[in-house]
């Protein structure tokens, strides 16, 4: 009786270890399974399909940001310019956050009157990193003065 269960155990351990009891459990063992004779492309992609519906990606939610507040803002700093196409790097001096969304206010002198403008610009700036960034912008007079500052920002923490 012990020799049949030791034999029946046996069997039952070795069978591969990647197909689930009842079928495949993810959607690589979907496709090895399914895709045995297939022997066409459309017959390939229907499988693909199938095996994706039954095992769908899974998404990762994106983390929850905030606007910085003051002391963070601070911390941002960096060197940027350009006249119709505005880019720089930006430093992200903030211990554990990650900086998102940047608003830049950029003043020049259009047709002799000073005008300012915001431009807000997706980034992805790691703590104490440095990231490029660039955009364009009205472009003002032909030697025309400029300046910019960042008025806001957004980030949240990893």
């Amino acid at each position: 009786m012990h020799l049949k269960f030791l034999i029946l155990f046996a069997l039952v351990a070795s069978t591969p270890s990647y197909a689930g009891l009842f079928g495949p459990s993810n959607y690589d063992e979907c496709i090895l399974d399914s895709m045995k004779g297939v022997t066409s492309d459309v017959a390939a992609r229907l499988v693909a399909r199938s095996c994706r519906k039954q095992f769908p990606r899974i998404q990762k939610k994106a983390p929850e940001t905030s606007s910085l507040s003051y002391p963070q803002l601070r911390k941002v700093t960096g060197r940027a310019g350009g006249n119709g196409y505005f880019s720089g790097s930006l430093y992200n001096g903030n211990e554990n956050l990650v900086v998102t969304e940047i608003t830049i206010n950029v003043t020049t002198t259009i047709s002799g009157k000073e005008v300012s403008r915001l431009y807000t610009e997706a980034v992805n700036i790691e703590s104490q990193k440095t990231s490029s960034f660039g955009f364009s912008i009205i472009a003002g007079d032909k030697d025309a003065d400029q300046s910019w500052s960042i008025k806001s920002a957004q980030g949240y923490t990893p």
